[in-house]
């Protein structure tokens, strides 16, 4: 009997054992999962690359023009280069200016003349084709005689020349009955130089002045007469005559050119 109970105790020792060995089991733990935010990779976006586009200028082909081709006249028995020679170049003209022009003057061709000689007759000089085109009437007076004597040493035109004499003396150069006549009026070109510098000369001629002061100094008429007023009270026309002048100007070394400014 007593061996029974210590077997019943044992036995109930196991049991409680076993209970308290089952209570003693732990629930398990949850873990706490803690989800990691994904990490952003940052993406860098390489800007595009822009290709230098070189653009090539177009290249200009050269455009050659070609010259017009001269339109030709019928010279009939007129020796071209006789025409050239004594027309044409002097006048800056092409043959086909030249036949115009006697076509509307004479209403004859080139080709309608026998020869060189009768073109010339009927034209005249080239210097009267260049007083025609210019508008001014020679008369009797010859062009030549008036471009050695007055327009190449004034640098004047034909035009300038008749206004001149018109406004001066009230007279066009066809109204003078020669080239004689027309000198005598206007006098020598030294004495239209110095009348249109507004300079009297009275008996002095310019051809005297200018040897002897003007060319030597480099000075013109009015600063000559500018000098003589300044320094000796009296005007280049107030000289009886070139001799009295030199007498009181004195010799031209003996002036200084830059007095005058």
């Amino acid at each position: 009997m007593k061996h029974s109970k210590f077997i019943k105790l044992g036995t109930a020792s196991i049991l409680s054992m076993s209970v308290l060995a089952a209570c003693a089991e732990e629930e398990p733990v949850e873990e706490e999962v803690v989800e990691e935010e994904p990490v952003e990779e940052e993406v860098v976006e390489e800007e595009p690359v822009e290709e230098e586009v070189v653009e090539e200028e177009p290249v200009e082909e050269e455009v050659v023009e070609e010259e017009p081709l001269e339109e030709e006249i019928d010279y009939g028995a007129i020796d071209e280069v006789e025409l050239e020679d004594a027309y044409l170049e002097p006048l800056g003209w092409t043959a086909v200016e030249f036949n115009d022009y006697v076509v509307a003057e004479y209403d004859m061709a080139v080709a309608d003349f026998a020869d060189f000689a009768e073109l010339e007759s009927t034209v005249g000089p080239v210097e009267d084709i260049v007083a025609a085109e210019e508008g001014v009437e020679l008369g009797a007076v010859a062009f030549e005689d008036l471009e050695t004597n007055y327009l190449d040493p004034l640098g004047w035109s034909i035009v300038e020349f008749n206004d001149y004499v018109l406004a001066e003396y009230d007279t066009a150069i066809a109204d003078f009955a020669d080239f004689a006549e027309l000198e005598t009026t206007v006098g020598p070109v030294e004495d239209v130089i110095a009348a249109e510098e507004g300079v009297e000369l009275g008996a002095i001629t310019l051809d005297e002045l200018q040897t002897t002061y003007l060319d030597p100094l480099a000075w013109s008429v009015v600063d000559f007469n500018d000098y003589v007023v300044a320094e000796f009270d009296t005007a280049i026309a107030d000289f009886a005559d070139f001799a009295e002048l030199e007498e009181t100007v004195g010799a031209v070394e003996e002036i200084d050119p830059n007095v005058i400014e």
